[in-house]
């Protein structure tokens, strides 16, 4: 009991002080967690910039952050997605590599049935109207910030031609 408490302490000020910033304020991506992003997006032909964005705003890359049964830098659901999880061959949810494997196989999947990353992060998200307020492009304010961060990777890549920079 005692452990878990010691662990629950940290990762609440991991996530207050959410990651490195670098000089200028941002956020550092670190270089495994842009690795996976790239291998999966690659996989899965879905945006790489929707994968760190999303790390981002669910676990500030810090890997070994839980929230109930939502665990890692995706926040995957482990309860709901245990079926995923075993498809995949996950043994360890809080492995970057494994986490990010899990939670762009859901993005994959969603943005095949969806085709708007404005929906598939609402469903994401878990929120309840989703799929109908996207449609008629509305958007949460999670979905917004996360789109939001992604743009910026795209536009940084594309200027700095690099596949990672900073949030």
């Amino acid at each position: 009991m005692r452990k878990k408490a010691l662990l629950i302490a940290i990762s609440i000020m991991l996530i207050l002080s959410c990651g490195s910033r670098s000089a200028a304020g941002d956020y550092v991506i670190p270089d495994e967690v842009q690795a996976a992003a790239d291998k999966y997006a690659e996989e899965y032909g879905i945006s790489s910039e929707i994968l760190v964005a999303t790390m981002r705003y669910e676990s500030c890359f810090i890997p070994t952050v839980e929230n109930g049964n939502c665990k890692g830098l995706m926040q995957v659901n482990v309860k709901v997605h245990k079926e995923r999880i075993e498809r995949l061959g996950i043994t360890d949810i809080y492995d970057v590599d494994s986490n990010v494997h899990a939670g762009a196989d859901l993005i994959a999947e969603l943005y095949e049935e969806y085709g708007d990353y404005g929906i598939v992060l609402g469903l994401y998200h878990g929120e309840k109207y989703a799929i109908r307020n996207g449609r008629e492009g509305i958007y949460s304010s999670y979905t917004q910030k996360v789109l939001k961060k992604a743009a910026e990777l795209e536009e940084q890549k594309g200027t700095d031609g690099t596949e990672k920079g900073s949030m």
